[in-house]
Parts: structure tokens; sequence; C-alpha cells
């Protein structure tokens, strides 16, 4: 079953109103600890016989050699998992960070999950989704010397279900539940360590579109865990049966040819999409002694990339913009958004326009952020027009009017995760005076882009550097 374009078909699932947004669907999280050694069977069945898994490698902590080991032991009734369950076990991952990590417990529908992971919208999806919920239920983990806790700052051992609690409801069921005024969604509760380390930030950023644009099993569990490796380090090199037996979930009754051969069809993938990259087999792979073979990873270079990122921030911080917030603004990949307000930016300078008359710096990053929508009487002629190289004397006029505040409280800002930012933001709503409540709620609910500001004073009030 291979993933495919969303579909809006009949389907199991009573779904009129259920929609996926997209900033789930392309910002996606993936879990440090279990992404480190695999959790499934790489393959789509269970080998005959295979009763349970072992993965373990040796790293260098504080000076000392730890030998880390994970071992799972699946329920008689439904096994071991496979690779599709571990797309399952991602995809649950997301609806987690959809909820901001709130709650262990999370409801959910199965269509969701279907849009999230990309799978087809039909009724083998939904069949295949319950027994992977009730296989992780079944599963246990044994980690020995191989989980984080971050808290502690050390590797520790545990032993938990991933999952403590699956409720799925048909459409029957949903159907009951809703006549007497309930919920009816499905839900499922992760275990207590494996939340807490969700909770602890022990998490990376993942790009789904990316991740579905990959087929097979081999070259998405390959991308999440070289993802994991190269935020440390742009250069990896790798035993290649470590690797594919102990960190992909390779069968370890494979030669080494075809370890290699297996390895290389997903690498190729990885470099057509520009993850890591190319190299010709026998640069790829290195011979290092009998039976023994290394292969080595780089991390795609950016260069291209980070020279019209370099001229985007150069220009906003000729504005005026703090260096930090310019490069964040561009890293979100707003550059049409960027050049139309810039050029906003600078005719409403020239004009001293009240709008910047307090903080244009300020007003130019909340017009990037919130995408304001270009002023009626700004001329038609001024929206082609290059904003490069303003002179220097407008520079010095834009950075005199911003505010230490904004800086500081914009660099602390940044330095939040999505979970600490969600926070933060309702910590200060409560805290607000009654009049930035009603106005802020006011403001939202007419869908005016004033709301932004509101808020803004809200979260800049609530500061304390």
């Amino acid at each position: 079953m291979k993933p495919s374009t969303r579909q809006r078909i009949v389907s199991p699932e009573n779904r009129k109103e259920e929609r996926v947004p997209d900033l789930y669907v392309v910002q996606g999280r993936d879990s440090m600890n279990l992404v480190e050694f695999p959790l499934a069977v790489m393959a789509d069945r269970v080998p005959e016989g295979l009763k349970s898994l072992t993965f373990e490698d040796e790293i260098k902590d504080r000076g000392s050699v730890v030998v880390r080991r994970l071992t799972i032991s699946p329920s008689e009734r439904y096994g071991l998992p496979t690779s599709m369950d571990d797309e399952v076990l991602l995809g649950l991952i997301q609806l987690s960070r959809r909820d901001k990590f709130r709650d262990r417990t999370v409801s959910f529908t199965r269509y969701e999950l279907i849009q999230i992971l990309g799978w087809r919208d039909e009724g083998k999806s939904y069949e295949r989704i319950g027994e992977s919920l009730e296989r992780w239920a079944g599963v246990t983990l044994y980690y020995e010397n191989a989980w984080w806790d971050k808290d502690e700052q050390s590797w520790v051992n545990e032993t938990f279900h991933i999952l403590d609690n699956v409720t799925l409801y048909g459409r029957e069921r949903r159907d009951r539940q809703r006549q007497r005024g309930m919920d009816g969604r499905s839900s499922f509760s992760w275990n207590r360590v494996v939340f807490r380390s969700f909770r602890s930030g022990y998490l990376r950023k993942l790009d789904l579109n990316l991740y579905r644009r990959l087929e097979g099993a081999v070259a998405k569990r390959l991308f999440r865990f070289l993802d994991k490796h190269f935020y440390l380090r742009r250069h990896l090199e790798y035993d290649v049966r470590l690797l594919c037996c102990d960190k992909l979930g390779m069968s370890r009754s494979q030669s080494m040819g075809d370890l290699k051969r297996t390895l290389a069809s997903g690498i190729r993938q990885l470099e057509a999409n520009g993850i890591i990259r190319p190299y010709a087999f026998d640069e790829r792979f290195q011979k290092m002694g009998p039976g023994r073979w290394q292969v080595r990873f780089d991390a795609a270079s950016k260069r291209a990339g980070r020279t019209a990122e370099s001229g985007y921030v150069a220009e906003l911080t000729q504005r005026g913009v703090h260096e930090p917030i310019a490069q964040q603004l561009v890293r979100q990949g707003k550059e049409a958004v960027i050049e139309r307000q810039l050029a906003v930016h600078d005719w409403l300078v020239e004009r001293k326009d009240r709008r910047v008359s307090r903080s244009p710096a300020g007003f130019l990053v909340e017009s990037i952020r919130s995408d304001y929508p270009t002023p009626p009487d700004f001329p038609k002629s001024q929206a082609g027009k290059q904003t490069r190289s303003k002179p220097k004397a407008t520079r010095r006029a834009v950075e005199t009017e911003i505010a230490p505040g904004e800086i500081a409280f914009d660099a602390h800002w940044f330095k939040l995760d999505d979970l600490e930012r969600a926070a933060y933001e309702q910590e200060a709503i409560e805290s607000a005076t009654p009049f930035l409540q009603q106005k802020l709620a006011d403001l939202r609910e007419a869908g005016s882009p004033l709301a932004d500001g509101v808020r803004r004073t809200i979260l800049m009030r609530h500061f304390q550097p």
C-alpha cells in the first residue's frame, strides 16, 4: 500500500467536517529516542519463527564505553511490528504535535491519521491502522543504557509499552456515542516514559512532505536516522553491518553484498531528493578489512539556498531588523512575502506614514509574519521595484526607532520551541488586563489583522528579561 495523493471519497468513517491542517502535514516532529534504534522489522511481513528483536551498539560517554541495547518483545496475538507499523507510530507523534503535546491521551480519527501518512483513503488503510495500534499496545520495549533521560542527562534503563491504551470507534459506535452527547472519536494514550521524553523536548523537526516522497522502508528509515545525526555533524561514517542491522532493522542473515545493495537503493532516493551528497558506489563504500565495510554520508550542500537567504537577511538587517529575527523570517521560506513587504515598508517610510512612525522595523517584521495585505493606496508601479541597497541614512533612521525591549523579546521568543511558545502565550493572555483579553477575542472573532498587533502587545508585556 503506497502513499498517494489525498482523495476525498466514501470511507468507513463519517468525516464530513474533518480536515488535517497543512501545518501538521508538512512541519512534523520525530522522537530522538524512538529513532535511534529500529522498532520494527525492515519488511511488510515478519519472517516466520522470529519472536523478538534485539539491537545494540557501543558509544563513548564521558570517557567510558557504554553498551546500549534494545530488546523488542511482542504480544503472542499480534506479533512484532513491521515497517508499516513504524509509519503509523510516526503518524501518532504528529497527532500529539497537533495538540502541542498537552496530554498523553490523544483523540483522533483514523481518517486524520491516513491523511497525515499519505495513505490511500480506503477500507484496507482503516483496518491496517487498527491492527497497528493494537500491535503497539502489546509490544514491550526493554532499553538497557539506551533511553536518553533529558532531565538526568544520561542513558538509563527503561521498560515499557509504547501505548498504554487504545480505544477505536467504528462508524456505528461513533454515531451512538454522539447521540449520547459524547465526542465519539478514537483515542490512544502514550506510556508515561515516552510522553515525558516528548514533553522534555527531545524531538527533532521532520519534513513530512519529503518523508512521504520517499518510497520503501529503507529510504524512509535511513532518512529519519541520518536527519537526527546530521544535527551534530555534516559528515557521518558507519560500519555497514551495524547501520543496516542495528540501526535500520535489516535481517542479520543477509550477506554483505545484499546489505550494500539494499542500502544503496535507499541511498539513491536520498541523493535524488537532495538530502545527502551523491557519491559513486566505490566512493560511498570503503572496505576496511575481511568482511568489513564502511559507508559514508555527507549532508547535501545548501550553498545555493544560502546565497539567496543571505541576500534577504541583508535587506532586512539593513532596515533595522535584528539579525537572528531576520534569519528566522527567511528560513520560513516566505521570499515572495518578504519581497512584497520590503517594498511596502520602504514606501511607507518615504511617506513618513504613521503606521511606521513608532517602529518601522517592528512593523516590517509583523507584516512579514502575518502577511499583511498590500495597502489599497500602494501604487502598482512600486510593487515591481527592486528593494536592494537602500541609502545608509535610511538605515540609520530606521535603527533609531527600534525599541530594545522588542529586540530582547524576539531573541527570547525564537529560542522557544512550539510547546514552550504555546505555554507562554496562554500564560500571557491569562495575565493580561481584561480590556486586552476582550480586545484580542473580538478582533480574532472578526478576523481582523489587527489581532496580531494586540497579541504581540500582550506577549511583550508579559516578557521579563
